[in-house]
């Protein structure tokens, strides 16, 4: 099921160049060895770091994964990952590698500072039917062979089972979709109904970088707890817009960018 509008980037803060507020380090970050015991020599991929994790919260309404592998040239395997409810251990949405990657790229200077790694790949996954919710936690489990590298196939990620191991809870703020969420592209002309929340650190909102001529987005700055507006597309293909998130002292917290695509 594909929403109506999706979530590209819900990072914590790391660099002025993606226009996200303050900066994540390595001691805010999670590592995750995917290498076997050290008594094997199996090959494995090796390190990885992601975001969000234990130190650094999800927005309301991601469904985004980043994972940042110390390896170059990492692509999806043939394994899953799996989304799962802290609180009771259950499975809520599982989904194979590929199907979950909406984005690979060699690492850029935002990665290189989070990771204090000079190189490697970092890899934007998405659980497609499910949005994070406030005061939740989850974790992710993955299987063996989840990721592999593009120049040897036989070097694999291993299992990660452990649930503190890719583990998150969720900030206080974000934006969700109050219109039932679409099997395919918005109807050009057609409101998408949406819903600022603010709380936790943050009191303030407002959207930005967007085509006016393309989209008709309803309100853009925000103060109350929990405010409806609406964007409508005015021209088919897909169209992004920045929400900016602010503390009392109008400092910036996170920021992400989403995209409504219609026809």
């Amino acid at each position: 099921m594909r929403k109506s509008v999706r979530l590209t980037l819900a990072i914590a803060a790391l660099s002025c160049a993606l226009m996200l507020a303050g900066c994540g380090t390595a001691a805010n970050s999670q590592s995750t060895s995917a290498s076997s015991p050290a008594a094997s020599t199996e090959k494995s991929i090796g390190e990885f770091k992601t975001l969000p994790n234990s130190q650094e919260e999800a927005m309301i309404g991601s469904s985004l994964v980043v994972f940042y592998f110390q390896s170059e040239g990492v692509v999806p395997g043939s394994g899953s990952l799996a989304l799962h409810d802290a609180s009771t251990g259950d499975v809520i949405e599982t989904v194979t590698a590929s199907q979950a990657t909406q984005e690979t790229d060699a690492f850029d200077d935002t990665a290189k500072n989070f990771t204090e790694w000079n190189s490697g790949t970092t890899i934007v996954t998405a659980f497609g039917n499910t949005t994070f919710e406030q005061g939740k936690s989850y974790y992710v489990t993955m299987d063996k062979d989840a990721w592999e590298l593009s120049s040897d196939s036989s070097v694999k990620s291993k299992e990660v089972s452990d649930p503190k191991a890719i583990s998150f809870s969720v900030e206080g703020y974000g934006m969700t979709e109050q219109s039932a969420p679409s099997t395919g592209p918005s109807p050009v002309g057609t409101p998408i109904s949406l819903t600022v929340l603010l709380g936790g650190d943050a009191t303030s909102a407002k959207i930005s970088d967007y085509d006016a001529s393309a989209l008709q987005i309803s309100q853009t700055e925000f103060s109350n707890s929990s405010t409806a507006f609406t964007v409508t597309p005015l021209k088919a293909g897909d169209q992004s817009f920045w929400i900016s998130f602010s503390d009392k002292d109008g400092n910036g917290l996170k920021s992400a960018s989403f995209v409504v695509t219609s026809s």
